[in-house]
């Protein structure tokens, strides 16, 4: 019995859901009095119905019994959307079964071999699988005996530690992904911003051509300095004081150029 709750507890070092099944699978069948296991979970990103399974010669098969999840006439998915546990007693060897690969699997099973599935759910407590036991003469309580019922709560266990750090991947993956487009957005803005500097800058220059027309340096160089106040002015609502610092001189000279050059009421 130690060394069975030791492999049971082997369930919890599975960190996929492949590994996870098909080591509860091997661990189940030969301490079980089925002759066959089967596994069924959906996969949403793929639309189907992905089972793994293992009979007597203890080997897991994985795929060959997927089915598409629209499927509703398929009796894993007809399983599936039942919310308990479903018993049928005898699977008359598959012959009502129109899946191939289902119906071949059955086969070779026992006579009057019936089946009896649990259901199990995801982190939103929602039916994500089944866990299917074959055999004869199932009942209501056949899953409780022996320590398969541990195997199946251990493996519940684990199942939702899995499904709840690969959800927290996801989320860390979707957050560097909205990081990493805010970051591009941004450096299109800067690259933006620097465009229009560098646009602004250029057509601000004054062009080579417009100093042909300057003949009296003088006159040129007032005038310049008479626009430069006149916009201090307004900039800063004619405040002497802070246009004298803007410009690094004195509030007297500051009044004299005003003077000067007429911008004084």
């Amino acid at each position: 019995m130690k060394h069975r709750l030791k492999n049971a507890l082997s369930l919890l070092t599975c960190l996929d859901v492949d590994s996870l099944i098909s080591q509860f699978l091997e661990l189940s069948m030969p301490r079980s009095p089925f002759s066959a296991l089967i596994v069924s979970m959906i996969n949403k990103s793929e639309n189907r119905l992905e089972s793994w399974s293992i009979d007597l010669n203890e080997k897991v098969e994985k795929k060959h019994l997927d089915v598409d999840i629209t499927e509703a006439d398929h009796p894993l998915i007809q399983l599936l959307l039942q919310p308990q546990s479903i018993l049928w007693n005898d699977l008359k060897q598959g012959s009502y079964i129109s899946d191939h690969a289902l119906q071949q699997f059955i086969a070779k099973q026992p006579v009057h071999c019936g089946l009896f599935s649990i259901p199990f759910t995801d982190l939103n407590n929602k039916p994500c699988g089944l866990i299917i036991m074959l055999g004869q003469d199932l009942d209501e309580t056949v899953y409780e005996q022996g320590i398969f019922s541990i195997y199946c709560n251990i493996f519940h266990h684990q199942l939702k530690s899995i499904l709840a750090f690969s959800q927290s991947q996801q989320k860390i993956a979707d957050l560097q992904y909205l990081l990493k487009l805010q970051q591009e957005k941004e450096e299109k803005i800067n690259q933006a911003l620097r465009s229009l500097s560098v646009s602004n800058l250029t057509s601000t220059r004054v062009s080579p051509h417009s100093f042909a027309e300057v003949n009296d340096l003088t006159l040129a160089t007032e005038h310049y300095e008479a626009s430069i106040l006149r916009y201090q002015q307004e900039s800063s609502n004619n405040d002497l004081n802070l246009i004298a610092e803007n410009l690094n001189i004195s509030k007297r000279s500051l009044l004299y150029k005003l003077k000067k050059y007429g911008c004084l009421e």
